[in-house]
């Protein structure tokens, strides 16, 4: 067999509205997800082992938990696949910054394999697959480049379009537990607008303006206050005066993202500040 190297991107949540606990102690959640151009390499090649083993850029996720690893696990126990097969991960996706990095690597690994031992998943035996893995998993095996999720994550309603937007990244070597983040969070003291069907006619008809107004993440404030740095990056952008300038928190955080106009005064505070900043786009 020849090697089959994937791309793995990263995503933000452009819009994370917490709105129930569940009673598998997961919560009920709407979040629109897009893939940005921060993206991992996966490749997979033969060995003569009759075993999977990962090697990573980042040594310390060489384990037994990594999801790449128990999705490609995943694939051999259900296949019965009998060749061994190594999985190189080239990481860019900081992990813990609610980028969605360990999610995408297991929907690349489900859908390189697919392609590489030829198995003929179709999009719901992908999605089957994703859901014993993680949320955010079924967004990454979708091909779309933003989708509303609903449940726990993992039912994907694609959005139709083109539409490439850019944003700045603010990577940050803290990062926050899912978990805590989420323990932390009071759903029946919390409640917002439902922007849902307003952010979805804005997606589909490229209104960037109205898209950048709709930012939001019910879990900010908590994400926020897990992390020192974080929150004086966006105190930060917000005594800069560029009021057009629109910042949002993805996932449970700590990364966080702004969009909108004049983004090169912030890009120039932030840096002479000290931050790590990544322009991304619509992947």
């Amino acid at each position: 067999m020849k090697s089959l190297t994937v791309v793995s991107p990263a995503k933000i949540n452009i819009y994370l509205n917490v709105k129930s606990k569940r009673r598998d102690g997961f919560h009920n959640i709407e979040t629109f997800m897009e893939k940005i151009s921060l993206v991992d390499y996966i490749t997979f090649k033969p060995n003569n082992l009759n075993r999977v083993r990962l090697f990573c850029t980042l040594k310390e996720l060489e384990n037994e938990q990594n999801l790449a690893l128990k999705a490609a696990r995943l694939i051999v126990k259900k296949f019965k696949i009998k060749q061994g097969f190594d999985i190189f991960l080239k990481k860019n996706i900081p992990y813990g910054a609610g980028l969605g990095g360990a999610s995408s690597n297991a929907a690349a690994v489900i859908t390189g394999l697919n392609e590489w031992f030829d198995l003929g998943l179709n999009l719901a035996q992908k999605y089957q697959l994703g859901r014993q893995l993680g949320s955010d998993v079924n967004f990454f095996i979708s091909s779309a480049s933003f989708a509303l999720a609903r449940g726990k994550g993992d039912i994907i309603e694609t959005i139709n379009t083109d539409l490439k937007l850019k944003k700045i990244l603010v990577i940050f070597k803290e990062n926050n537990p899912t978990f805590l983040v989420y323990k932390k969070f009071k759903v029946r003291l919390t409640k917002y607008l439902d922007n849902v069907k307003l952010l979805t006619y804005a997606l589909k008809n490229k209104d960037e303006n109205l898209i950048s107004s709709l930012i939001f993440n019910s879990l900010s404030n908590i994400a926020l206050g897990m992390s020192k740095t974080a929150k004086r990056a966006v105190n930060l952008i917000i005594k800069s005066g560029c009021s057009e300038v629109k910042v949002g928190v993805t996932g449970s955080g700590s990364s966080i993202f702004f969009t909108g106009q004049n983004l090169n005064k912030i890009k120039n505070l932030l840096i002479k500040e000290g931050f790590m900043l990544k322009e991304v786009y619509t992947f």
